[in-house]
């Protein structure tokens, strides 16, 4: 069952060198003569050797220049145990199934369910056979196998998910479970535009074949985009993405009870506000439906929530009093714009005001805006730092009133930034994102919010710390 075998063995023949050692010991002994010498009295009292333990001695050594040689010459030749019934892995096939909520269109994901169980069909006999699911994050559901029962088990049980499509990520985790050569990797997808982000790069081996198999989209889709409340009538937004005019049937649901139903015809490509009037109360929710028998399923209904938003408090904390800081002033007019002025309440406090707050007055808010710490007492600055420990979101700028000395104690962590801001040898720098993966950054990725337009005369470095999470990088 196990042998042993040689990498390298032509430095077996080396081990001939072994017996070099034997023919110096054979054609360089010698035979002592004997001499007579009758005066045995003049001759020096000395120890004698005994000839047979010399000869013991010499035939041990002998052994041991012959065994290193050999044992040389072995190490050089590399051996291994070998199994007989060690064999190359077995090729994979891969099924990629797409369980992202664009495939919720009525018979869809059967479809994409079908082309799976072709797929595991249709993959070679030598092959094992493993399933990925994937929408937003991928899944390995059934490691490679030779059990495709089980295989087609697995995709029976999918559904689908409210996740978007990620390809990138779908391949890299199938790309993990593909091993031997000739492997298969089976995508099967509406092949939604969205789903390959122009930053992402694959994580294929290019000895990995990749097989798409696209399900088709529905040829039509009239969706609910927006629906909010004025006064005693709920307003929804009802859009079609077709290119044929849709007929739709309109419904409002209060709990479990329908309230009020309209039937209207939206043109192709176009979108108009639907009014349902009824007596709404001041509590609880209602949700807008439509009827849409060819569209995706989950966009036919939306949520309102009765009661009027409260404002979000939010502090503003400047190194001036509020009637000499310009930037307190900016900030409160840009957050003032939201929902008509009632998203935010903000309050704009120089340092020495707020560390003056009572507990009532600060009650905790929504988020802190900090501008300046050069008049922050100790009392303020325990008290943002409290409010950090307890789970708070402060939205720290790195401007000219902020003490970088300080910070440390004022948020109550290590922020590790440069001591002293840059000043660029040219009048102003540019900003480019390099890694701007977070969300609330893609509006920063076309040209109508390119960061390059915008022009910077002095900036921090903030250095990497270990167990803090990296939102975007910029050159």
């Amino acid at each position: 069952m196990f042998g042993v075998t040689f990498l390298y063995p032509l430095f077996l023949v080396a081990a001939v060198a072994a017996i070099i050692p034997l023919a110096l010991h054979l054609f360089r002994r010698k035979t002592e003569a004997v001499i007579d010498f009758p005066a045995v009295r003049l001759l020096e009292q000395a120890p004698v050797e005994r000839q047979r333990r010399r000869r013991l001695r010499e035939l041990l050594l002998l052994a041991l220049r012959m065994s290193a040689l050999g044992l040389l010459a072995l190490a050089f030749a590399r051996p291994y145990l070998a199994s007989a019934t060690t064999s190359v892995p077995a090729p994979v096939t891969i099924i990629a199934l797409d369980t992202s909520l664009s495939l919720s269109a009525p018979g869809q994901f059967d479809a994409a369910r079908r082309a799976a169980r072709r797929a595991v069909d249709n993959a070679p006999a030598t092959h094992t056979v493993g399933l990925v699911t994937f929408a937003d994050a991928a899944t390995l559901v059934v490691a490679p196998t030779t059990d495709r029962g089980g295989v087609l088990a697995a995709i029976d049980q999918t559904s689908i998910t409210a996740g978007g499509t990620r390809f990138r990520t779908a391949l890299a985790r199938a790309a993990e479970a593909v091993r031997g050569a000739g492997s298969r990797i089976v995508v099967i997808s509406d092949l939604q535009r969205a789903g390959w982000e122009a930053g992402d790069e694959g994580a294929v081996p290019d000895s990995v074949v990749v097989e798409v198999v696209a399900i088709a989209a529905p040829a039509s889709n009239v969706a609910i985009t927006a629906a909010r409340r004025e006064r005693d009538a709920i307003v929804a937004g009802i859009h079609n993405y077709g290119a044929q005019p849709a007929r739709v049937r309109v419904r409002l649901r209060l709990g479990d009870r329908e309230v009020v139903a309209h039937t209207i015809e939206v043109a192709g490509q176009a979108a108009t506000d639907v009014r349902l009037v009824a007596t709404l109360g001041a509590r609880g929710g209602a949700e807008v439906r439509i009827d849409d028998d060819i569209g995706y399923q989950a966009d036919n209904s939306r949520f309102v929530v009765l009661e009027p938003p409260t404002a979000v408090p939010v502090f503003v904390i400047t190194a001036d009093p509020p009637g000499s800081s310009a930037a307190g002033f900016y900030i409160e007019r840009a957050l003032s714009v939201a929902d008509e002025g009632g998203a935010f309440d903000v309050r704009v406090a120089d340092g020495r005001a707020f560390s003056a707050l009572s507990p009532q007055q600060f009650n905790d808010p929504g988020a802190i805006v900090l501008l300046g710490t050069s008049t922050l007492d100790r009392i303020g600055r325990a008290r943002v730092a409290n409010y950090l420990r307890g789970g708070g979101r402060v939205l720290l700028t790195l401007g000219p009133d902020i003490d970088a000395a300080t910070l440390g104690d004022i948020v109550g962590t290590d922020v590790s930034i440069a001591a002293e801001p840059t000043n660029p040898n040219t009048r102003t720098v540019t900003l480019v994102a390099v890694d701007g993966r977070h969300p609330i950054f893609r509006p920063f990725s076309n040209p109508t919010g390119a960061l390059g337009d915008v022009y910077v005369e002095r900036y921090r470095r903030l250095n990497d710390q270990p167990g803090r999470t990296v939102l975007a990088r910029f050159s």
